[in-house]
């Protein structure tokens, strides 16, 4: 995937103004470096002041240990997908730790999962947040939604939100239509976090890539993400699952 360097400049400017974070703030560097998430974890810590802190990688597959390890390092920051962050909540509620310091979660990467036993984690630290990011490799985050710090007003399942800053949304038909609130449609971004497309594979580009009908300057492109979502009566949106399944 061809991304421009204005997508990611767009997308830690909304960063900082979106989760925050003071200079020297301790972030855990967790994600793999082959996820495009990394970009955002690394840098945002990076651009604004803060202070990356960076796991073994025996602790890094260990849950247990990377509970004790996030305790011991007094992490702030943590961003993980749905199936570590599960699986550090246990661990951390088993071994009866509430890292007190880690103050953001930012989950991405798969559908957020709000289990029990992820409630309950939140609770042991009132004013913890969690911010549930959706966005595939070839736009990076698209779309967010924060959850409130008391996880008893937590709906059942997480919205995946609406647009961050310069990005656009669209709940789309087969035939590219808009889709009302409450219907089932194909989701489709544009705007500032869009790629230039795949290396080498200009069918493929053109496939995913499309002309966008609905924007103001000539020329500008929609992503086909292949997923299905809707929009909620509070006008976010909701990941219902892939067009393709």
């Amino acid at each position: 995937v061809v991304m421009p360097a204005g997508a990611l400049v767009n997308l830690l400017q909304w960063h900082h103004g979106a989760v925050g974070g003071e200079p020297g703030a301790r972030v855990a560097q967790f994600t793999a470096i082959s996820f495009d998430v990394s970009a955002q974890e690394m840098l945002s810590a990076l651009v604004h002041g803060k202070t990356l802190v960076v796991p073994d990688e025996d602790v890094r597959r260990d849950a247990a240990r990377f509970a004790e390890w996030l305790d011991e390092q007094r992490v702030e920051e943590l961003f993980a997908p749905n199936l570590v962050l599960e699986a550090v909540a246990e661990a951390a509620v088993e071994q009866g730790r509430a890292l007190p310091r880690l103050r953001t979660v930012a989950q991405a990467g798969e559908a957020l999962t709000l289990s029990s036993v992820v409630r309950e984690f939140q609770r042991s630290t009132p004013g913890r947040v969690l911010h549930n990011h959706y966005g595939p490799t070839e736009t990076h985050v698209v779309t967010a939604h924060t959850l409130g710090a008391d996880p008893d007003t937590w709906p059942l399942s997480a919205p995946i939100g609406r647009p961050v800053s310069n990005t656009r949304a669209y709940v789309l038909g087969s035939g590219l239509e808009l889709l009302a609130p409450g219907v089932v449609g194909e989701l489709y971004v544009a705007g500032a976090c869009v790629a230039r497309g795949y290396l080498g594979k200009p069918g493929l580009t053109a496939e995913r890539f499309v002309a966008d009908p609905y924007a103001a300057e000539p020329g500008a492109r929609m992503y086909r993400t292949g997923d299905l979502v809707r929009r909620n009566p509070d006008g976010e949106l909701e990941f219902v699952g892939r067009a393709d399944h």
